[in-house]
């Protein structure tokens, strides 16, 4: 009896280890950063995130995507970019699209050189 609850203990063990390492690379939450009157919210849930972008405070696009981190890159598959006539946002969908250097803290994330600080928790 002893063996087998050690057993079932070391299982459970392994499945919330495995649980808590699957979870890390996923994100929640809302992130923003505004450049120079230009905008850019990313909101992460699961494997999903919903962007937004804004130029002096009116959005002017909005795009449904789908993001992997991995070996500290992150890239984003973005569904409907093809419906963007802006140039700045396309600028920046094709930045967001090639991999780049990810660092996550609790407070912000950092995408390249750019900066999304946390705005809501999920």
């Amino acid at each position: 009896m002893k063996k087998t609850t050690r057993i079932i203990a070391a299982l459970m063990l392994v499945v919330m280890l495995c649980a808590s390492l699957a979870s890390c690379s996923r994100l929640s939450g809302k992130y923003s950063a505004e450049y120079a009157g230009t905008g850019v919210t990313l909101a992460f849930d699961g494997e999903d995130v919903k962007m937004s972008f804004t130029i002096a405070g009116t959005e002017i696009a909005a795009l449904d995507a789908t993001y992997e981190i991995e070996d500290d890159k992150i890239t984003f598959d973005i569904a409907n970019e093809e419906e963007v006539d802006n140039y700045v946002v396309k600028s920046i969908i094709e930045a967001l699209e090639s991999p780049s250097d990810f660092v996550k803290e609790k407070d912000y994330i950092k995408i390249g050189n750019t900066t999304y600080n946390k705005v809501e928790e999920k």
